[in-house]
């Protein structure tokens, strides 16, 4: 459970740096996701009728195994840490541009935040990027070559 924040979240969300983009996390989250936990928290409350298959597919943590929850970002090499604050890069399912920082639920830890969708247009303002509904986020440089 959440341990940053005040008393509307601290102990009544789930933590950020293991559920990072979940709707049962403490901040707003581009994209959240109503992932299996957080259904499951609200089936099991009793004040609701949820059907557990209407669970969107989680990829915060995906293939990373226990270190997520175990280990600190200072130790734990997963790709949802980060060190340079700031930094962008493209989430573990490329439909995002993330950047690297960190909040009052990530304590002194920068995770990679979903920033900007890969579907919608946005003003590019570094590099080159193209948006459309086919188009995904892939971690490269271009490097341009000018013959005179």
């Amino acid at each position: 459970m959440e341990n940053g924040g005040g008393s509307g979240s601290a102990g009544a969300h789930f933590e950020k740096l293991s559920f990072g983009d979940d709707t049962m996390v403490s901040d707003d989250t581009t994209d959240a996701k109503y992932g299996i936990m957080s259904l499951a928290v609200g089936k099991d409350s009793g004040w609701y009728t949820i059907d557990l298959g209407k669970s969107e597919h989680f990829f915060w943590g995906k293939n990373e195994g226990c270190k997520i929850f175990e280990e600190t970002c200072s130790t734990a090499h997963v790709s949802e840490f980060c060190s340079s604050n700031g930094a962008q890069a493209c989430s573990d399912n490329h439909m995002y541009i993330t950047s690297c920082s960190n909040s009052s639920y990530t304590g002194s830890c920068n995770i990679n935040l979903n920033m900007k969708s890969c579907k919608v247009h946005h003003t590019p303002n570094q590099d080159l990027y193209s948006y459309g509904p086919d188009a995904a986020c892939l971690n490269t440089r271009v490097s341009l070559l000018i013959f005179f």
